[in-house]
């Protein structure tokens, strides 16, 4: 799952960008992740005029728009999942970030049958943030950051608690998080998005 969430992570603040990354618990052992993310033309121009793969993880398709999609899907166990939230980040820091998410999502199992997935909302807008003011530039992109956000859905045989939307069927729970609140000084959001699933 590093790889799905790390896409959150590499892009500038200057691309625009939507990005789906879906977790499914199937039952108590597996669990099928999904990760979408869809590039904005000038974006990908850039890219393949640099020679870089922008999807290197995954699948890519060029769009007839311009645009770029990058699907990257992963299967795993449910314990595999867990070990690999809790390793060294790639900096090799073991301690990570403040709240203990290492790799910017916690997951841990909770009781029988159950697993809580946490996703550090506060960590990956500061990540994003520039690093020095953006003046006459942050208008423009508050205009192309209209209507682009990044979403994140778990789901699994029943959503017993979360801080974000819960489906009509009580199957699944989303968060959505506009580009532009990237550009906010303190973002209207909570800290993490919390989602305790029972498996089976």
């Amino acid at each position: 799952m590093r790889k799905l969430f790390a896409l959150l992570f590499i892009l500038p603040l200057a691309a625009c960008f939507d990005a789906d990354i879906a977790i499914n618990f199937v039952d108590d052992e597996n669990a099928e992740m999904e990760a979408v993310m869809t590039m904005g033309p000038e974006f990908y121009a850039m890219l393949a005029q640099s020679g870089e793969d922008p999807c290197e993880e995954g699948v890519g398709a060029a769009q007839a728009d311009g645009s770029y999609l990058c699907t990257i899907t992963e299967t795993d166990t449910i314990d595999n999942m867990i070990a690999e939230a809790n390793a060294p980040s790639d900096d090799g820091n073991a301690d990570g970030p403040t709240n203990g998410m290492t790799q910017g999502y916690a997951i841990e199992r909770v009781g029988t049958n159950m697993v809580k997935v946490s996703f550090d909302l506060s960590e990956m807008l500061s990540d994003a943030k520039p690093d020095e003011e953006l003046g006459e530039m942050e208008a423009m992109l508050r205009q192309a950051f209209a209507g682009h956000g990044i979403t994140m859905r778990v789901s699994g045989q029943e959503i017993l608690d979360t801080n974000g939307e819960m489906s009509a069927d009580g199957k699944s729970a989303s968060f959505a998080i506009p580009l532009t609140e990237m550009l906010e000084t303190e973002p209207d959001l909570p800290s993490s998005f919390d989602v305790t699933v029972r498996t089976e």
